[in-house]
């Protein structure tokens, strides 16, 4: 209901925003945006979201300055909407200028009197810190981050922001492959979003269970767990987290052979991603998309959709998401009969992170012993060699020892 009066109420609002900015209401502007914001998001007006922060900070800040005086009362606005900005810089994979804004909010806010309520801004911008830093795959550094934030969080009993940091080291928990630590994660950040009615938070928790559910094979609990999440959802409008569940319904559907099915969610999900812009998703759909085309044995189709994720993954330096195409034109090189082709992509997948091996490469490490075993250390050798400029390192070697008789196993 909330979002159906905004929505009525658009332009008034939108005026009443700019007559507060004019006169330098900054309070009245505070709350206006926040409103709109939420409106925003759930809309996907991307758009005309970036044209009125960009309107509040020249309203905020005094000419040549990148911050407001730390004397005037516009700043907790300002603040709000860097924030904010940065978040969307985040969602629509812009790392570098996300990571910037937020470092540019952090020393803001170190600056200032310390507070509770200053402390609890440091703990927000920890915890997207933390955000970018999994984005990137760097695991560690993550954790790092959110353990930054939930100290500070737990300490001011914060408990609604708690729930977020809680989600996102079940995350963290999940791509180190710790299913029952994810979930554990998971359950103690739902049991608070339930006790304080936070919907839209649930809808997120419930989605992420599906998730381990599904890792774990019970495809009928992860589907459970996506319809409660589709749910609300839908009941909110919520278009953009709708295209996530869309798109693991879709997995889920490909998991049981109904590619069909599959296709029909993808689509679905690809349609709001399409509209939205949000090209890290439309990516990870792209890629889905080639796994169902390969499945069919349309091997030429499956390489367009690959190739169509990969473009936007090198554009916007998503390793993760390089990672996983990279292994996938493997298994497609192996399926034309190509295993040098393959062995190439292999490398390439194994050789974006420093640490060998990583999560976010899934089974590469085990078809890497396998296409050894097939072409030998030498092809290895020479594969390196052309695509790092490095020798194989010690670690691949003693990995491919030891695996030396195992198949791959899990799902590409």
């Amino acid at each position: 209901m909330a979002y159906t009066v905004i929505g009525l109420q658009r332009r008034n609002l939108g005026a009443m925003l700019g007559h507060a900015l004019d006169h330098h209401a900054w309070g009245d502007a505070d709350g206006i945006v926040r409103a709109l914001d939420a409106y925003w998001d759930t809309r996907g007006l991307g758009a005309e979201a970036a044209a009125w922060a960009d309107r509040i900070l020249h309203a905020t800040t005094r000419t040549g300055q990148d911050t407001p005086a730390a004397d005037t009362p516009a700043w907790e606005l300002w603040l709000y909407t860097t924030t904010h900005q940065a978040s969307r810089q985040l969602a629509g994979g812009r790392l570098d200028q996300a990571e910037q804004t937020y470092r540019q909010t952090l020393a803001y806010l170190q600056n200032r009197p310390e507070t509770d309520w200053t402390r609890g801004n440091i703990a927000v911008t920890y915890h997207q810190l933390g955000m970018i830093a999994e984005d990137r795959g760097r695991l560690d550094e993550a954790d790092d981050w959110y353990h930054k934030s939930l100290t500070i969080k737990e300490e001011l009993g914060d408990r609604p922001s708690m729930t977020n940091t809680y989600h996102q080291l079940g995350n963290i928990a999940y791509l180190r492959r710790r299913l029952d630590e994810a979930d554990d994660w998971y359950r103690k950040s739902l049991t608070i979003k339930e006790e304080l009615g936070d919907r839209p938070g649930m809808a997120i928790t419930y989605h992420q269970l599906g998730i381990t559910a599904w890792d774990r094979r019970r495809l009928d609990e992860a589907q459970d767990w996506y319809h409660k999440s589709l749910t609300i959802k839908e009941e909110l409008g919520d278009r953009p987290s709708m295209a996530i569940t869309y798109h693991q319904l879709g997995i889920t559907a490909w998991d049981r052979g109904r590619l069909d099915e599959a296709d029909d969610w993808y689509r679905k999900a690809l349609t709001i991603y399409e509209d939205l812009g949000d090209r890290p998703s439309m990516a990870n759909t792209y890629h889905q998309l080639g796994i169902t085309a390969q499945d069919r044995g349309r091997l030429d189709e499956a390489d367009d959709w690959y190739r169509k994720a990969l473009t936007i993954d090198e554009d916007l330096g998503d390793r993760p998401g390089m990672a996983m195409t990279y292994g996938q034109l493997g298994l497609l090189a192996e399926a034309r009969q190509q295993p040098g082709q393959a062995l190439d992509w292999t490398v390439r997948c194994l050789t974006l992170f420093d640490q060998f091996p990583h999560p976010a490469t899934g089974p590469g490490p085990q078809h890497l012993a396998r296409l050894t075993r097939q072409l030998g250390m030498p092809a290895l050798e020479r594969t390196w060699q052309q695509i790092t400029g490095q020798p194989v390192p010690q670690a691949v070697r003693d990995y491919l020892t030891s695996h030396h008789d195992e198949e791959p196993g899990g799902q590409p």
